[in-house]
């Protein structure tokens, strides 16, 4: 009997460690990519309070072509992809000098770690990973901040035509981000409804699509 009860006691104890072990697992992921993020597809990613301004590539693609937030144009300097690449790493590529079969070849969002950080482009180079693998992490039901995987720091506004930094966490919204699938005004005006009690004027465009399916 004695025996059997130490075998019991034995396979509580494993199943009690096993549980603890396995609450770190659980907790990491709480963190992981938020769902409201669409990924592998073009889309414009805009600040939380200000519905009509954008991301965007300043000037030609290239290395070191800086990221400032501008009014809307719906062009490809404001359209950007997130999506996994071949080293398992999330990235958000520029749909400027986009190479579907080559990303690494493409243009991602990088680090200048120099000053205070500038958002600037570099091609998706393995080397380049750890200053240009991303993460999404929740803020609420529609928004998120984008975190720089290695270094902890955050996607962040500084102002309408102001370069893009990277920065510490801030529970305002200036590092809060929202995603509008390129292309889609539908779904645009939808979305912000959720904010604004009437579509006219504050959002040119709007109006006509309120009342649709």
């Amino acid at each position: 009997m004695k025996t059997l009860r130490k075998k019991v006691l034995t396979v509580c104890l494993a199943l009690m460690m096993a549980v603890v072990m396995a609450v770190p697992a659980f907790a990491a992921n709480a963190n992981q990519i938020t769902p409201r993020v669409s990924l592998d597809s073009w889309s414009y990613f805009r600040p939380y309070l200000v519905p009509n301004d954008r991301m965007t590539v300043v000037g030609a693609i290239g290395n070191d072509a800086p990221v400032q937030l501008s009014e809307s144009s719906n062009t490809s300097k404001q359209q950007f992809l997130a999506r996994y690449t071949t080293d398992g790493s999330l990235r958000i590529f520029s749909r400027l000098g986009y190479n579907a079969s080559n990303p690494s070849q493409s243009y991602t969002l990088n680090a200048y770690r120099s000053g205070n950080w500038p958002c600037t482009m570099l091609k998706a180079t393995a080397d380049n990973r750890s200053d240009s693998e991303v993460d999404f992490h929740a803020v609420d039901s529609y928004t998120y901040r984008i975190v720089l995987v290695n270094w902890g720091v955050y996607l962040t506004q500084n102002g309408l035509h102001q370069y893009l930094t990277w920065g510490p966490y801030a529970e305002a919204y200036e590092n809060a981000w929202a995603q509008m699938r390129a292309g889609d005004r539908r779904f645009f005006c939808r979305f912000m409804s959720a904010y604004r009690t009437t579509l006219d004027n504050e959002m040119p465009g709007c109006e006509s699509l309120s009342g649709g399916a």
